[in-house]
């Protein structure tokens, strides 16, 4: 699948030159960092910008180092554990949440290193 999604955004800054941010709302493709992509690495360099979903070390590497681009750190463990109790509780027939809301944290050029130093 990270190849699919590689593919994807390739394909589509390379036909649509008009394009000057992406928003890359599942983020395997560039875990492996930005310059695993040329076309994403060519299109950041000339000033596109780009937000991301998730967190890796080339990612927050990159990241610290451009002001063009962020992710969001999400929080899947609460999103895992909380899901599958819900999930429960719904088969059993006791209370469940019909929506749960969660935080997710902006990671950009000012605080990127920072969350390097914790992974």
């Amino acid at each position: 699948m990270p190849d699919y999604g590689t593919e994807l955004v390739t394909d589509n800054l390379n036909r649509n030159k008009k394009i000057n941010g992406v928003q890359m709302i599942w983020g395997v493709p560039v875990l492996n960092g930005v310059d695993s992509i040329p076309a994403l690495s060519k299109f950041m360099n000339h000033g596109g910008i780009s937000v991301f979903f998730d967190v890796s070390r080339p990612l927050l590497k990159y990241i610290s180092n451009h002001s063009n681009c962020a992710t969001m750190k999400q929080d899947f463990h609460s999103m895992g554990h909380d899901g599958v109790k819900n999930l429960y509780n719904a088969i059993v027939g006791k209370p469940y949440d019909i929506e749960i809301l969660y935080d997710v944290k902006v990671i950009d050029q000012n605080n990127a290193k920072e969350e390097l130093n914790k992974l």
